[in-house]
């Protein structure tokens, strides 16, 4: 995504950007849209195409404008937004321009579910909207310098003095967050996530010289991405989210290295031990508010330069070209407080900290063969080192020693720093086009073009060992090939049809796998299908529909965790897990085969609608949307059984499952729903009415695995503790019927 032509993704780390943040399109002029990966031109990130909002701004005309919405209005919710808008422009060569948004409000969502919130109310939560500001990632022991921030509107501002633009925006977006994990206190108004895209710029574009001649363009910025999440776990779920998040399983030998240095597992199995046996801390829960929140944080800073200039131009060929060179850094911390304020403890990892800087030179050659028939041609080198990056607790850099879970290590020599430095990687990536005009209302497109996602530097560090073998593999960019065909016709520029068609391959992804608690790398994606688009255009009638079908799959190669715990303590404690053919499987991750699924994706989408003019400044407008099903799969239910002489774990068959299950496979159902917009238009004056989901119907989206804790807890005190049971729901609806109003005054 890009606002006026610079990034607003994280640059450097995950590539993040949450388009919702952008809470009102009140100050956009037009938003232009690149299909098809995009990183011979704007690198990193670029994978499937580039959003660039165009905003309204050094306008010849001044504007003043207030506007006003209220939505999702229903019993118990109501969300207000309010904007202001002043452009003006002052002598020959002065123009500021002001966006200032503000959000807040409450919606109550009912999740379909059983789970129960603090007021015993199943399924129903009270989701909260805002925007929350932030700007440095606090390692400080108190809750209060670490939970929420400042409620400032967002604001994208900006002046212009002939050939110079100083600006800055700032968009964050603060929601209550559906915590869909029954270890955590669901519907606790604390549960948070907040995420944010933030700049300071200037911009060098030349207004008369050479400079103009050669569209030379330069770009300084400072930049930040925020995320932070928040969530609460009550009294009687405080006992072992604690131990879970300070502990998780088996933990070898840590050292957190300080100026001496502590044997952090000794550290921990003092607090592990005080909060399993010793009954005192269920008072000293009530004593410290009743529960306890763990807290994550983090915050991606980056300097930056961009520049792209034109040397040469004519009506046969043209060669532009540009380039990009930032410096990033990121802290996170991880920790666990009482509801009170009071600090229990780091997470188990702890927190991530890395700095580096990438660099990338991009070419684009355009060469008009014909008068119907041109090719657009480019490519781009990039480069990414990240300099360091390393685990640390409240800025403490973490050890790892080679001992037995047992042996307190006391020598720090005898131990690793968890760090890796200097991870470089090299990525190029061309595109070209070939587009051939029949007649200047009919043309085709043939597109072959990469693109790639630098390696996070988080993954260089997180990606967790083979399950059997115990190597780590190196982290490696994420590419993407893409093969595309477009075929534009339109008659007499009122009835206008458009077909594509597509194949993407993307090499592995990484991502996160609860049953290791670490990153791994799946074998990639494919991608292939088309779409077809008709609009018809008329005076004071618009008619456009738009139909999709493809096949997104992903690699079913997941690894499940079959028992709790890690290969090597299931190996001491447990031996082998035995499968009904035979098959010897060790515990913490088992692979699943190398298969390629349509999963967590509709395969098939339509949506339509129409426009009409009814009478002088009154409009009407119809939409209709249909997302087709969507497959998912999940951890198995098998049922599994210890045997305390033979040391090893068994599937048991039932008359409902004879065979062991690798994974299983869930469909979340079709959904369709209507939309209905009144729109008013007077010179200084606006309103418009719009109800979502006309007749509330049902509308489902994914709840994946990932985020399910579905691996559940062990009941230890059971016969057989690990005999597994899956019930989690799979899909989360949509808010259902809602209706908002907006009322804009020019002033």
């Amino acid at each position: 995504y890009l606002i006026d032509g610079m990034k607003l993704n994280d640059r450097f780390h995950f590539g993040d950007f949450y388009p919702d943040v952008i809470s009102d399109l009140d100050f956009v002029d037009k938003i232009e849209v690149i299909r098809g990966p995009g990183a011979a031109l704007y690198g990193n990130n670029s994978v499937l195409g580039v959003v660039n909002i165009i905003t309204k701004k050094n306008s010849e005309e001044s504007l003043n404008r207030i506007s006003t919405e209220f939505s999702h209005i229903k019993k118990n919710s109501l969300v207000n937004k309010t904007n202001f808008i002043h452009i003006k422009k002052f002598g020959e060569n002065h123009y500021l321009n002001v966006f200032l948004s503000y959000i807040n409000g409450n919606i109550e969502y009912n999740t379909k579910t059983t789970w129960e919130n603090q007021y015993g109310r199943n399924g129903i939560l009270n989701v909260n909207y805002t925007t929350d500001t932030y700007l440095k990632a606090d390692n400080g022991i108190y809750r209060n310098s670490f939970f929420k921030g400042t409620q400032f509107p967002n604001l994208y501002l900006s002046y212009t003095h002939r050939d110079l633009e100083f600006g800055i925006y700032h968009f964050t977006k603060r929601a209550t967050w559906v915590w869909p994990k029954d270890n955590n206190s669901f519907g606790h108004p604390d549960n948070d996530r907040v995420w944010g895209s933030s700049s300071v710029f200037v911009k060098y574009m030349p207004k008369d010289g050479i400079w103009k001649d050669l569209d030379f363009q330069l770009t300084l910025s400072h930049d930040l991405n925020t995320n932070r999440e928040i969530s609460n776990f009550n009294m009687i779920k405080a006992r072992n989210r604690i131990t879970n998040v300070l502990f998780g399983g088996n933990q070898k030998a840590w050292i957190l290295g300080t100026e001496g240095f502590i044997n952090y597992v000794h550290y921990w199995r003092q607090i592990k031990t005080y909060l399993t046996s010793n009954t005192a801390f269920d008072d000293e829960l009530k004593a410290n508010g009743g529960g306890a929140y763990f807290n994550y944080h983090g915050i991606d800073k980056t300097n930056t330069l961009d520049f792209q200039i034109t040397p040469v131009k004519g009506d046969l060929f043209t060669f532009m070209f540009g380039g990009n060179y930032l410096y990033a850094y990121y802290d996170n911390y991880q920790k666990v407080t009482y509801n009170n304020n009071e600090f229990i403890g780091w997470a188990r990892f702890g927190g991530i900290s890395d700095k580096g800087y990438q660099y990338g030179l991009w070419t684009q050659f355009f060469f008009n063969i014909s008068k119907n028939f041109n090719i657009i041609t480019g490519i781009r080198y990039d480069l990414q080192n990240i300099q360091n990056v390393e685990r640390q607790l409240g800025g403490y850099l973490l050890y790892r020693c080679n001992t037995t879970s047992s042996t307190i290590e006391t020598d720090i020599t005898k131990c690793q720093p968890f760090r890796k430095e200097n991870a470089v990687s090299r990525d190029i990536t061309p595109r070209i086009a070939f587009n051939y005009k029949f007649s200047p209302l009919n043309n085709i497109r043939f597109i072959y073009s990469e693109a790639f996602r630098n390696v996070p530097p988080q993954e260089v560090i997180r990606l967790a060992p083979d399950p059997i073998t115990g190597e780590i593999k190196e982290a490696k960019s994420e590419k993407t090939k893409s093969y595309e065909v477009i075929y534009f016709h339109s008659f007499k520029n009122e009835l206008i049809f458009t077909v594509n068609v597509f194949y993407l391959i993307g090499s592995e992804i990484y991502a996160w796998n609860p049953s290791i608690s670490g990153f791994f790398a799946s074998s990639g994606w494919r991608n292939s299908g088309g779409s077809i688009e008709i609009k018809y255009l008329l005076e004071k009638l618009e008619i456009w529909f738009n139909t999709t079908k493809y096949q997104l799959k992903r690699a079913v190669n997941y690894e499940f965790t079959v028992i709790p715990g890690s290969k090597d303590f299931i190996k001491q404690n447990f031996g082998t897990i035995i499968t009904p053919a035979g098959t010897t499987l060790y515990g913490n991750g088992l692979p699943l085969p190398e298969e390629y699924k349509p999963l967590d994706s509709p395969t098939f989408l339509a949506k339509g609608g129409i426009s009409i003019n009814l009478w002088k400044n009154h409009h009407l407008g119809f939409e209709a949307y249909h997302n087709g099903k969507i497959k998912t799969i999940h951890p198995p239910r098998n049922k599994i059984e210890y045997d305390l002489f033979s040391f090893k774990i068994f599937f048991v068959p039932s008359s409902s499952q004879e065979v062991y299950e690798l994974y299983e496979e869930y469909d979340i159902p079709a959904s369709t729903y209507y939309n209905f917009i009144y729109f008013y238009k007077k010179k200084n004056f606006n309103i418009t009415f719009k109800i979502d989901n006309i007749f509330n119907q049902k509308v489902w989206g994914v709840l994946n695995f990932e985020a399910e804790n579905s691996f559940g807890a062990v009941n230890l005190s059971s016969i057989n503790p690990y005999n597994r049971t899956y019930e989690k729901p799979h899909k989360l609806p949509s808010f259902g019927r809602l209706y908002s109003i907006k009322l804009s005054v020019n002033i």
